[in-house]
C-alpha cells in the first residue's frame, strides 16, 4: 500500500489512528530496484533509513513529513477534498499536465523502464 501511495500524484489522508510504513526489511523481504528508485524520489531522505532500512512505521503526521501522504483531513472531509482537488486538477490542461510529468519523472522512470527490460517485461 505505502508504494501504491508513493507512486500518487496526490495523497490524502484522514486523522485516524493508523500506520504507514514499508515492513518489507523487518519481513525479510528485499527491494527490487524498481522499488528503491520510488524511495529514492518520493520519500523524505530525513525518513529514508527510519522507513526503508528499519521498518519503522508512521502515524499519519509522520507520513505527511515522510511523504507518504500530502495533506491530512477529517474522515468526514475526505470525499469533499477529494472532489475539490480533482476539480482543480480539471483546470489544467491534461495534455500538458502529462507532457510536464513525464519530463519531471524522465530519469526514475527511465531507470525503472531499465529494470523491467532486464525482467522481460
Amino acid at each position: 500500500g505505502a508504494f501504491i501511495l508513493l507512486c500518487s500524484d496526490t495523497r490524502i489522508g484522514i486523522n485516524q489512528d493508523y500506520k504507514i510504513g514499508l515492513p518489507e526489511t523487518a519481513a525479510g523481504m528485499p527491494f527490487t530496484p524498481l522499488l528503491v528508485t520510488i524511495l529514492r524520489e518520493e520519500l523524505n531522505r530525513k525518513f529514508f533509513n527510519a522507513a526503508a532500512l528499519q521498518s519503522q512505521m508512521c502515524t499519519p503526521e509522520k507520513a505527511v513529513e515522510a511523504n507518504f501522504l500530502d495533506l491530512l483531513v477529517d474522515a468526514e472531509q475526505l470525499d469533499a477534498t477529494a472532489q475539490m482537488g480533482a476539480k482543480q486538477l480539471m483546470q489544467i490542461p491534461s495534455e500538458q499536465y502529462a507532457q510536464n510529468k513525464l519530463m519531471l519523472r524522465h530519469t526514475p522512470l527511465a531507470e525503472m523502464k531499465s529494470e523491467l527490460s532486464k525482467l522481460g517485461v
